[in-house]
């Protein structure tokens, strides 16, 4: 399979097809995983050789970024008009969308296929709560979701239980479905590293300890508190760091300052950037993610990408390489970190961009035999 796609991409790298892509679905800020794949997404096909579009229609924000139309605004029917629009009268000749696991997409959707109905449509689903969601949908759903999903010329969900349960239940070709992680590797600019991030990092190195690293909304579903508990209990010297960004519960800020006060040790950053997270994930011993509920995490992915160990909730299917515990369990979860400590890090993985390349490659070999 890998030669396959080898031979793709350098079939197209050949013959130097260019394609106008639009990109819809969020861009940063605010930080996330959907928003940053897509703007990893777009650096990766534009070094690639293709113009590309972003239609953001989630941001919060009216800062403006080069080649993204930012449509999102207090009134969704406005804001789908006005993307409607953008999607109908742009000059991309493919329409990659972006969803978590459809949730209100699935009423849009219909109206964005018809305005990209002479278009290539591609459509990536993000979210490893796909399927329980749509198991959850009743008869209408579930027939709308059928006619919905078959119109996109390509699909890509991030994992083979995704793929089968399509296939299974809603679409007869298996061509058309490309299993690829969200995850796409940023290449880290020290140079726009903040001193304050490098000089904990360095700080952590000279006082001889395990670096752990967590992130995430700060929201207690994310079990924060959880890996606070069990990191103290650990009997070997430890920092632990963890990255808050976009979401914040007050009062569980509270509760988790509280559980910091006086422990020099357990360090907190706020709405770090991508890179500066990644410099600091460079820099760990072992990465934690202690959710109740996930999707394919791509600090997961990223951490893997780097070589560093992972441990994580056993909430949903997690790659092969990640150790994982029930956090219901403190004992368990405390056992599977000092597993995890024990491990040493890896080189860096293979990048999963070339699959999505692959994608485009295809899509762009089908346009040029029409």
């Amino acid at each position: 399979m890998k030669r396959y796609f080898e031979h793709i991409i350098d079939h197209i790298m050949m013959v130097g097809i260019m394609k106008n892509i639009l990109l819809v679905g969020g861009y940063p800020p605010p930080y996330g995983g959907i928003t940053v794949h897509v703007q990893r997404l777009k650096q990766l096909l534009e070094d690639n050789g293709h113009k590309v579009i972003v239609l953001d229609l989630v941001g919060n924000t009216s800062e403006q970024s080069d080649h993204v139309i930012r449509v999102a605004g207090k009134n969704k029917l406005f804001t789908l008009v006005k993307s409607l629009i953008h999607v109908a009268y742009g000059k991309e000749e493919i329409v990659h969308f972006h969803t978590s696991a459809f949730g209100r997409f699935l009423y849009t959707a219909p109206f964005y296929l018809y305005f990209s109905r002479f278009k290539t449509k591609v459509i990536t689903i993000h979210s490893g709560s796909f399927i329980d969601e749509v198991n959850r949908y009743g008869l209408l759903k579930r027939m709308l979701l059928r006619i919905t999903i078959t119109k996109f010329h390509k699909i890509v969900v991030v994992n083979d239980e995704q793929k089968k349960f399509l296939m299974k239940s809603f679409i007869e070709s298996p061509d058309k479905i490309y299993v690829i992680p969200a995850f796409l590797p940023e290449k880290i600019d020290e140079l726009q590293i903040r001193d304050e991030v490098k000089e904990k990092a360095e700080q952590i190195k000279k006082r001889n300890t395990k670096f752990i690293l967590s992130s995430g909304f700060m929201q207690r579903y994310y079990g924060h508190h959880l890996v606070l508990q069990a990191t103290e209990k650990i009997g070997q010297k430890l920092d632990t760091v963890i990255c808050f960004y976009s979401s914040y519960d007050e009062a569980y800020r509270k509760e988790l300052d509280d559980i910091r006060k006086g422990k020099e040790n357990v360090h907190f950053f706020y709405d770090l950037s991508p890179n500066e997270f990644n410099y600091l994930m460079q820099h760990c011993d072992l990465y934690i993610r202690a959710t109740d509920r996930d999707g394919d995490a791509v600090a997961i992915r990223e951490a893997l990408y780097l070589g560093k160990p992972v441990a994580a909730s056993d909430c949903v299917v997690r790659p092969a390489e990640v150790t994982t515990f029930d956090r219901t369990n403190i004992k368990d979860m405390i056992d599977k970190i000092r597993v995890g400590l024990s491990k040493k890090s890896r080189a860096v993985g293979e990048d999963p961009g070339e699959k999505l390349k692959a994608v485009y490659g295809l899509l762009s070999r089908e346009g040029s035999e029409r």
